[in-house]
């Protein structure tokens, strides 16, 4: 039976927050008239005034919220608003978790991974406005949301003949037995919500296949379901989808397959680590803990906000890299303090990166110091409880944290690339969180120094190019002299020879005239000989005037040399 659309109850969007977005995409949106709009709505005010104030910029409180919003930026409050309404929206709904059998955890957790996904496709191909993208990856989903809530016993019947593989997909199921689809009812919703056409179109579109697509950031959020699915995909089947994916986008955009790559490996750490923060399993589902809906719902916030900091980062040197990783952290942790170190491998010891804002003497950490433990243990370590075992570390940054704090490795692959050390306490429930933080802030610091690598090898190429080409054109003059001094010599002999005759004819002719008669016919024939040899002679001399013009023939790669045959 097919159920009627127009009956579907709708949930009411804050007023605030969709006030709020409009005016965010508007040209002349600043923090003023952000300020008074969210005003309106006290809760909004308070969270952005809880995560807007970090001491790490100042040593007062940020009472202000003009004050707060310059700090945040209006792209991290569009994200804010988007979460807390969309979460709060929808806080109520875990009750039908047993009735219907759906997974709320994993919704979210799917929602926040083709976000995250989308976003990166969008910056890898220059998409004009990537935080837009994320926005669509999150709400691209939320019409499953309003049946569950609508239909709440028929999406029982859904789930199970997804999960018992009688129906291959949610969308076929939803078809077959409500006779409508999670994303009409989601592409109805964003449109009741008065929220951006785009929105609507990638809700009501993202399963049609890549070629159907009209829009990028619609084919954006397809590609970034086909990179989520990779996840649940047996590892002898994961390249033969690999490389389905990387044919099907290079038939659209100009993305090389390293891009694609790069985009595929970040996807597949962050869904890791973005269910493991969540308290999801994506392998045994039988083992799932469901972590409560508030602590989802914060965890998501720290995330969307490191995230959007991180994703604006513009300076890729190693200390704008930490400067960026510093503000980034001082807003989704409250970090009131945090110290930034390279791993110096010719002395094998860490040497502080200083961040803006310091004027001192950078600490260096010997391998004896407890923060090299850490490292060796490559997890996320409390200094406290080092401390407990045993360890120590320098009295100036015991004394530059007045607290505990933790040690943050950094590694890259099977590589150490340095350490963050934070002013925090370690949460178990954030610590996946903060090493999935801890990889990407590697990954940025590795491509830098690969970068430089690269750049001083392409140098060192061209130096070389240089020093073979001069020694060439050095080898090519030798040969050349080489052959100019050969040749002279040869035709020295010959020029001897022909003096030699010469003065041979002359002994004769003066020996055969003595007492003879018939001179004059004697002279003429050795004159005559005589003269033969000096027109020899003159063609020698001609070969050697030929020496100082280097008269050459072609040799190899262009370049001429002396001809010597």
């Amino acid at each position: 039976m097919k159920e009627d659309i127009s009956e579907v109850s709708f949930p009411s969007f804050p007023a605030v927050v969709m006030e709020l977005l409009q005016y965010t995409v508007r040209e002349d949106a600043c923090a003023e008239g952000a300020e008074r709009i969210i005003k309106k709505d006290p809760a909004l005010t308070a969270e952005i005034l809880k995560i807007a104030n970090s001491p790490l910029y100042g040593k007062g409180k940020i009472s202000n919220l003009r004050h707060a919003l310059t700090f945040l930026g209006l792209n991290t409050l569009k994200y804010l608003a988007i979460t807390i309404a969309v979460t709060g929206v929808f806080s109520k709904m875990e009750m039908l978790a047993d009735e219907t059998g759906f997974d709320f955890t994993e919704f979210w957790s799917h929602s926040l991974r083709i976000a995250s996904i989308s976003q990166q496709i969008a910056q890898k191909i220059n998409y004009q406005d990537p935080e837009e993208a994320f926005i669509a990856g999150l709400l691209h989903d939320l019409g499953r949301l309003i049946l569950v809530q609508n239909y709440p016993k028929k999406y029982s019947e859904i789930v199970e003949s997804v999960s018992k593989a009688k129906i291959k997909s949610f969308e076929k199921a939803e078809e077959e037995i409500l006779g409508v689809t999670h994303t009409e009812v989601g592409a109805k919703l964003l449109h009741f919500w008065n929220l951006p056409s785009a929105f609507v179109e990638v809700a009501q579109y993202h399963h049609l296949s890549l070629s159907e697509l009209k829009t990028t950031l619609v084919q954006i959020v397809h590609i970034a379901h086909n990179i989520d699915s990779l996840s649940t995909l047996p590892p002898y089947d994961r390249p033969f989808a690999m490389e389905a994916i990387l044919s099907e986008i290079q038939q659209h955009w100009k993305s090389t397959c390293e891009d694609l790559e790069e985009i595929l490996k970040t996807a597949e750490m962050q869904v890791e680590v973005i269910a493991q923060h969540l308290g999801i399993s994506l392998e045994e589902a039988e083992l799932r803990v469901k972590m409560p809906f508030p602590e989802q719902a914060e965890l998501l916030a720290k995330l969307l906000i490191f995230q959007n900091i991180w994703s604006d980062l513009k300076d890729y040197s190693i200390k704008g890299i930490f400067n960026q990783a510093a503000r980034a952290l001082a807003l989704a942790f409250g970090v009131r303090r945090s110290l930034y170190f390279m791993l110096d491998k010719e002395k094998n010891i860490l040497k502080e990166v200083t961040i803006e804002g310091f004027q001192r003497q950078p600490f260096i950490i010997e391998k004896k110091d407890l923060v090299w433990e850490a490292i060796r243990q490559k997890r996320i370590v409390s200094f406290l409880e080092l401390k407990k075992k045993g360890f120590s570390t320098l009295k100036e940054i015991e004394s530059y944290f007045p607290a505990d704090f933790i040690i943050m490795p950094l590694w890259n692959g099977g590589e150490i690339i340095g350490v963050v050390l934070l002013e925090m306490f370690l949460d178990k429930k954030i610590s996946s969180l903060l090493s999935f933080i801890a990889e990407q802030i590697a990954t940025k610091i590795k491509i830098c120094l690969l970068t430089k690598e690269r750049e001083f090898l392409v140098k060192e190429k061209e130096r070389i190019r240089e020093a073979y080409q001069r020694s060439l054109e050095k080898l090519i003059e030798l040969e050349k002299r080489t052959a100019a001094i050969e040749t002279a010599g040869t035709i020295s002999h010959k020029l001897n020879q022909s003096l030699t005759v010469i003065q041979a004819r002359i002994e004769l002719l003066l020996h055969k005239i003595k007492d003879r008669e018939d001179v004059k016919s004697i002279v003429k024939k050795e004159l005559d000989i005589v003269l033969d040899e000096s027109k020899k002679m003159n063609e020698f001399i001609k070969k050697l005037l030929e020496l100082k013009t280097y008269k050459t023939k072609s040799y190899i790669n262009g370049v001429e040399i002396l001809d010597v045959e």
